[in-house]
């Protein structure tokens, strides 16, 4: 037994002196690991977090598994000397590697990436990057991000679609304030009559206004009588305002709409340990 670890420690010497390097740290760290050779796997484990720039280039990290991609580029170790956008750039490198195999893996590997430390012109970059820009998802974690980082509060910018709505199980996940009141039974016939008709005698649809911040509102272009600002939206949404503007002040950014998986998911990486 003592020969054998003696032979066992001959080897790990010959091979980290003799043959790891830059583009063998990343191989060497998987098998050294799956080998119970830990002494092996932490030698070559630094290696890899210290030449990141480099490894990163290597046709063995764009061979890594999505389990071991993601221990890498989420390690704290991680030697970045570019600022935490490399990081983004690399785990985006692995996905277009293999885009079809890989494509479920994106919220994966942007949980890698701290987006508290990324500026935000270089967050609203990501946008333009086609994995990104071309999913629906992923752009709204994005913008909400944009947002949240901008000094947006989720509860005064973010539009919850009813379906969420009905669905949540905790008031504090968003944090609304106080003014908006989330009605456990917000789709029973009896809380919509709370709702007050406006004073137009058309007898086109009519417009339903909440008392509180919390609006349902139908197609009507004819009211002129409505004292708080309106803003049509799809039927069977629901929407939260936050201000009363005036039509002139109305601009798109001012009501965009998030569902809460969306807000929660761009929080979450906001708040990735730094």
């Amino acid at each position: 037994m003592l020969q054998f670890e003696s032979i066992q420690k001959t080897c790990v010497e010959m091979i980290v002196h003799q043959w790891l390097s830059v583009s063998t740290c990343l191989q060497t760290m998987v098998t050294a690991e799956e080998l119970d050779l830990m002494t092996l796997h932490h030698k070559a484990q630094a290696l890899a977090l210290w030449e990141f720039s480099k490894v990163k280039e290597t046709d063995a990290f764009l061979e890594l598994p999505v389990g071991y991609i993601e221990k890498y580029l989420g390690n704290d170790g991680l030697n970045v000397t570019q600022g935490e956008f490399e990081v983004f750039e690399a785990g985006l490198c692995w996905l277009q590697d293999k885009p079809e195999e890989r494509k479920e893996c994106v919220l994966r590997i942007l949980d890698c990436v701290r987006f508290a430390d990324i500026p935000l012109s270089d967050i609203k970059t990501m946008l333009l990057y086609p994995v990104i820009g071309e999913n629906t998802e992923y752009v709204q974690i994005v913008q909400s991000i944009i947002y949240i980082k901008g000094g947006k509060k989720p509860e005064e910018l973010f539009s919850i679609d009813e379906y969420d709505v009905r669905t949540q199980t905790s008031r504090d996940s968003l944090e609304i304030d106080e003014g908006v009141l989330f009605s456990e039974e917000i789709n029973s016939a009896s809380e919509q009559k709370k709702a007050k008709q406006c004073s137009c005698s058309s007898k086109k649809d009519k417009v339903q206004v909440y008392v509180e911040r919390l609006k349902i509102i139908n197609s009507c272009c004819c009211c002129t009588s409505v004292e708080e600002t309106t803003v049509p939206v799809k039927d069977g949404e629901v929407f939260v305002e936050t201000s009363h503007p005036t039509d002139s002040e109305i601009h798109e950014e001012d009501h965009i709409r998030f569902t809460v998986a969306t807000v929660t998911a761009a929080r979450r990486l906001l708040s990735t340990p730094s």
